[in-house]
């Protein structure tokens, strides 16, 4: 995932120009993206990734370690198609509610170094917000982002249970269990994308 935070960074970074546009600047994402090549080059595309790539870095751990640690703890099968469903969603849920929990602080912290003019850092923004706001600038937009959260849930729990009728239909065709339950990185990545 921190690899994907620094390809996509640009892209995000573009988006963000374009959505804290005044109402008047109606250039789009094109012309957003030609304005900062022109005035500060391709510089300008990767300023505060530092900050993004921290803030990805603790939001994935956090999130494999909570996830891991509800699963083992509440499931038999922990997150295998042998867990129901509904319980898998509900695990998959608390596992990012409570990643956004410990994580947003640093969103925040990396979205507006991303989007100052300077991006001084990721210390230096905390820093900054904190003199600003105190402890509450941290959690801006949490209640969004715990909403938000079952987006992936809801992903996880699909891709779960899509690879779990492959193998049932793999197994009808005369696979034995485990073979029908061996999927490849093409079919789970095709899985995933659907």
């Amino acid at each position: 995932s921190v690899l994907a935070e620094a390809v996509l960074f640009p892209v995000d970074t573009i988006k963000l120009k374009v959505q804290t546009a005044n109402a008047m600047d109606r250039r789009g994402f094109l012309l957003t993206l030609l304005s900062v090549l022109s005035s500060v080059g391709i510089k300008g595309l990767y300023r505060g990734i530092g900050a993004a790539l921290i803030k990805e870095s603790i939001h994935s751990l956090n999130y494999w370690i909570f996830h891991g640690t509800l699963f083992r703890f509440f499931t038999e099968f922990e997150d295998t198609s042998a867990t129901a469903p509904m319980r898998r969603l509900f695990l998959n849920l608390i596992s990012k509610q409570l990643n956004w929990l410990c994580t947003v602080p640093f969103e925040v912290v990396s979205s507006v170094n991303q989007m100052s003019a300077n991006a001084p850092g990721f210390w230096a923004t905390a820093q900054c917000l904190h003199q600003e706001s105190g402890i509450g600038a941290f959690y801006r937009g949490l209640t969004v982002s715990l909403i938000l959260a079952i987006n992936p849930a809801i992903m996880n729990t699909l891709i779960t249970s899509m690879l779990r009728i492959r193998a049932l239909l793999r197994q009808s065709c005369g696979e034995d269990h485990l073979e029908a339950r061996n999927h490849s990185a093409a079919v789970v990545g095709g899985v995933t994308a659907m």
